[in-house]
């Protein structure tokens, strides 16, 4: 029988993963704001999802993404 965990990533590359990994790292009000869509113009799912090296410290996040 095959485990849940397996079923639910299986049809998902690991590239594709580790990118949607790194995001749950994203400060909250950056999230919020993607969600009710006040983000900075440049700022897409697409840009978030393919950000490479995402700062840990969310006040770097905030700079990188355009929020200061």
């Amino acid at each position: 029988m095959r485990s849940i965990k397996h079923t639910c990533v299986e049809n998902y590359s690991e590239r594709y993963l580790a990118r949607v990994a790194r995001i749950s790292w994203v400060a909250p009000d950056i999230i919020v704001a993607m969600i009710e869509g006040t983000q900075p113009p440049q700022l897409t799912s697409r840009r978030l999802i393919r950000a490479n090296a995402i700062p840990l410290e969310w006040s770097s996040q905030r700079s990188m993404f355009g929020f200061c």
